[in-house]
């Protein structure tokens, strides 16, 4: 009842202070309305329910750089035309950091320091003569947690209530001149390596603020975006956020998108690159780049106690079993290989069971009857085919060719014994009996191994008979 109380005694107040500002002769107004995500759990503008490790802060700077922030447009033909140009640029560091409590909430503050601010023409809103620096409003933005992603596997839930503190200089447009208060409903959704973010404002008040038909009080604020891990340390992200006046006919609503990359070279560092435009709308930039260098408490939070961070742990509220297998993903195993059995009553915990194969009860698998079909591979050892190499072996049946062993029989040429015929030299008229020599020709029949029928030479011995001759 006490919040309730405080927080319908706020509303109040907000309400009165529009009319107090509204009373002023300067015209204030805050053009700059993409306030930087200062935890560094969301997007470059769209938050994100998570919050800072218990305990643990963080801090860092945001330099944005945007053309043309703030001018005055006509519509014709679904053309925006530039009218007026209040501020030709603008470059901005916020300071931002902010603190964790007990896992469940964290107090942030984000403060803009505008080095430079470079003024257009002007005309029907004033501008400053002189080019130079100047200082935004301060924001502190109190955020809980409802609902944890990294506990419900899908999604997460929160809210945050952003207060705006007059520390700026309105009439460099960098302050609204009163205090601002919105409550910001906060979603997420992670799967695999993707997260979706959404945010809505359905209650933002602020001074009241008229220029012709437009009018800035009551209205709403909206974002929403998507980001990619394509590694543990790198990041692409694209988002869009904008607001709805609840007030005035004219410029009622804006709009601002932007692609960015996040890198995380370590745990408590993080480097944000981006780049984006404006959708239209009363002080959407023509174009914004924007550089972010944070530093944060790395999230060391272990719910369950098993050793394993939350942010690696795909089971927050189980104990992981420590028994070697798998024990860095933070859930417990039940039955480590996966075969029905549990571990306690499993025989081999890391070897799964082949059912149907000797003794399924054991949990192990059971190869002895299946081993003689290994055994069995000798047989392809012995495999005839290999064994029959040796008809190759064979080969010495051709080095024992008898053709080349029978060259003896050359040597026993009887022709050659026969020499003594050539002593009885009235016998050269029987040189016939060396033209019998045809039969060495005939050794063709040797390759037919015919050598015995060679023995024909010896029958021509008779010429011996023709010793006689002499008489």
């Amino acid at each position: 009842m006490i919040h309730r109380a405080a927080l319908s005694a706020l509303i109040v107040t907000l309400l009165a202070l529009p009319g107090t500002a509204s009373a002023q002769d300067v015209f204030k107004y805050n053009a700059q309305h993409a306030r930087f995500d200062a935890t560094g759990t969301g997007l470059a503008v769209v938050a994100s329910p998570n919050v800072l490790p218990a305990w643990k802060g963080g801090g860092g700077l945001t330099f944005h750089v945007s053309d043309t922030p703030f001018a005055l447009y006509t519509r014709k033909n679904g053309k925006r035309t530039a009218t007026e140009i209040v501020q030709q640029s603008t470059l901005i560091a916020e300071l931002h950091g902010g603190f964790g409590f007990g896992g469940i909430a964290d107090l942030s503050f984000v403060l803009p320091i505008a080095p430079v601010v470079v003024w257009g023409a002007g005309g029907a809103v004033p501008v400053l003569g002189t080019d130079g620096p100047g200082i935004g409003d301060l924001y502190l933005v109190p955020k809980v947690q409802i609902l944890n992603p990294a506990k419900t596997k899908v999604i997460g839930f929160g809210v945050q209530l952003p207060i705006g503190i007059p520390t700026g200089q309105g009439v460099r447009y960098l302050g609204d001149g009163g205090l601002n208060f919105s409550v910001d409903l906060l979603a997420e959704v992670a799967f695999w390596r993707l997260r979706v973010l959404a945010n809505v404002a359905p209650i933002h008040i602020r001074p009241k603020v008229e220029l012709g038909d437009m009018q800035r009080q009551f209205g709403m604020d909206w974002g929403a975006g998507l980001s990619y891990q394509m590694l543990d340390s790198l990041a692409v992200r694209a988002e869009a956020w904008g607001s709805v006046s609840y007030v005035g006919t004219a410029d009622k609503a804006t709009g601002e998108w932007a692609a960015s990359v996040s890198m995380t070279p370590a745990d408590f560092v993080q480097l944000e690159l981006g780049f984006g435009t404006g959708l239209g709308g009363f002080t959407t930039p023509r174009v914004r780049a924007f550089a972010a260098l944070r530093f944060t408490a790395p999230d060391t939070r272990d719910t369950d106690g098993d050793g394993v961070a939350d942010k690696d742990d795909d089971c927050t509220d189980e104990v992981e079993d420590r028994d070697g297998w798998e024990d860095d993903d933070g859930c417990p195993d039940a039955d480590n290989d996966g075969d029905g059995l549990l571990d306690g009553a499993d025989a081999c915990p890391d070897q799964a069971e082949n059912p149907g194969v000797g003794d399924d009860s054991d949990g192990c698998p059971d190869v002895v009857e299946a081993a003689p079909v290994e055994e069995a591979a000798p047989a392809e050892e012995a495999a005839p085919v290999e064994e029959g190499a040796p008809a190759e072996e064979a080969v010495p049946a051709e080095e024992a060719a008898p053709v080349e062993e029978a060259a003896p029989a050359e040597e026993a040429v009887p022709v050659e014994e026969a020499a003594p015929a050539e002593e009885a030299a009235p016998v050269e008229e029987a040189a016939p009996v060396e033209e019998a020599a045809p039969v060495e020709e005939a050794a063709p029949v040797e390759e037919a191994a015919p050598v015995e029928e060679a023995v024909p030479a010896e029958e021509a011995a008779p010429a011996e008979e023709a010793a006689p001759a002499p008489e």
